[in-house]
């Protein structure tokens, strides 16, 4: 799943994000209103459901129906899975639409359809063989059609309805107005038991840019141990705005990739393991004048993934300052990592860090992120932990930094100030 997610991310920046044409805030705040100045909710793990990402609770529409969507960072599109009821024919043959529809969308009385002819239309990837004609005197709806790289997709069209947060302080923050994809034929695993997914990306169709300045164009997230996450146990918490009790954050800028506006990128300086900086070179790090390489903050991918100069000296170094019994890769449950250890005798061999030499990322202006053990090492059986990271093979691949290693901290996307703020904390409701 996490393998299919890297293909699905490097296809978003080979398109350019979601549309061309999608920037971080042009135009955004006139998409919705809003009656609040910061929100909160609950988050939970998604292991319960067999997926490595966390999930946010929303309702949509008047009354308000509860959606649990997955909160994604590298993507701007929502969408839901909707009840068939309300679907143009078009894009809900027989035999293929939902059989478990999250959102009814004949039971909201707010609910309209976006148009082909609207701008917004454009921002969307348009289902095969729907072309791009449309005519302004009798617009059809506003098609869509997303693919995902494990065979998973989404097809439906595009709505508007009324998005309800709750509220740290009211119970509940309505946005209204909200552009949303209605999916009348979603197939694949990459979202089963969902409701469908939160865009949280920069472009113009994302929670973020729809719910206005009013939010400050800011949302953070605070993420617990997602393997130790159950239903109904919600700790981790997504922000929209600034909190009343605000975190101590140290923030790194965000870094512009004009070719891929959906995305955050950061810059990463260097990666130490111990107190050893790793001689990788600046282009490891660089996003080339294609719009190729850099580093991502990405919610949605549970590992974190470096391109291979970086990998293979990270992994170089980390095995020559491990002294516990390898365990090849071949022989776990967690296929495709390469360093794996027996830690049943790790408390005897290096009671510092079970044996592990420290993790530290530095970022541009200062910032570095001394990661504990448990945001790059995962238990794959009993007493066998791997180093969470693999390698991106593609020559177009950039890094990214999964939700593992965001655990444990409050990370707060900062868009009006273009910056990311991290402080290491505990994720409770504030």
């Amino acid at each position: 799943m996490d393998s299919a997610r890297q293909h699905y991310l490097l296809d978003r920046r080979r398109r350019g994000g979601v549309a061309a044409g999608a920037s971080s805030t042009s135009g955004s705040s006139k998409l919705a209103t809003i009656t609040s100045f910061w929100a909160e909710s609950p988050m939970e793990s998604g292991a319960f459901l067999g997926l490595g990402q966390y999930l946010v609770s929303m309702a949509f529409g008047t009354p308000p129906q509860e959606v649990l969507l997955i909160a994604d960072t590298g993507s701007d599109l929502i969408w839901l899975q909707c009840s068939t009821t309300a679907a143009p024919p078009a894009f809900c043959p027989k035999k293929a639409c939902s059989r478990r529809p999250a959102f009814v969308a004949s039971k909201s009385a707010t609910l309209s359809v976006v148009p082909c002819s609207a701008a917004q239309c454009l921002l969307v990837p348009a289902p095969r063989g729907h072309g791009p004609s449309c005519s302004p005197a009798a617009p059809v709806p506003c098609g869509y059609a997303y693919d995902y790289a494990d065979g998973s997709s989404t097809t439906g069209f595009l709505a508007r309805d009324t998005a309800t947060i709750s509220n740290g302080t009211s119970g509940g923050a309505a946005v209204r107005g909200v552009a949303f994809g209605c999916g009348t034929r979603n197939q694949g695993g990459s979202f089963s038991g969902t409701g469908g997914v939160i865009g949280l990306g920069q472009g113009q169709l994302s929670f973020p840019a729809q719910s206005g300045s009013l939010f400050a164009q800011t949302f953070s997230y605070c993420l617990l141990d997602l393997e130790g996450g159950r239903r109904g146990r919600s700790s981790s918490f997504l922000f929209l705005g600034r909190p009343e009790r605000r975190a101590a954050f140290a923030y790194t800028p965000l870094v512009s990739n004009p070719l891929a506006p959906t995305f955050y990128y950061v810059g990463v300086v260097a990666i130490r393991v111990g107190n050893r900086v790793l001689p990788v070179p600046g282009s490891e790090w660089a996003i080339d004048v294609l719009g190729n390489g850099g580093t991502v903050i990405d919610s949605g991918s549970t590992l974190t993934y470096l391109r291979l100069g970086a990998y293979l000296h990270l992994v170089s170094a980390f095995a020559a300052s491990v002294h516990l019994p390898r365990i090849p890769s071949s022989a776990t449950f967690f296929q495709g990592l390469e360093l794996c250890y027996n830690v049943s005798s790790s408390s005897s061999l290096a009671p510092a860090n079970g044996g592990f030499p420290r993790l530290t990322i530095d970022f541009a202006q200062g910032l570095s992120l001394e990661l504990p053990t448990g945001n790059y090492l995962v238990d794959v059986a009993d007493d066998v932990k791997c180093l969470a990271i693999r390698p991106t093979l593609s020559p177009f691949a950039f890094n990214v930094l999964g939700n593992l290693m965001q655990q444990g901290y409050h990370v707060e996307f900062d868009r009006a100030s273009a910056r990311i703020g991290f402080a290491r904390t505990e994720c409770v409701a504030h």
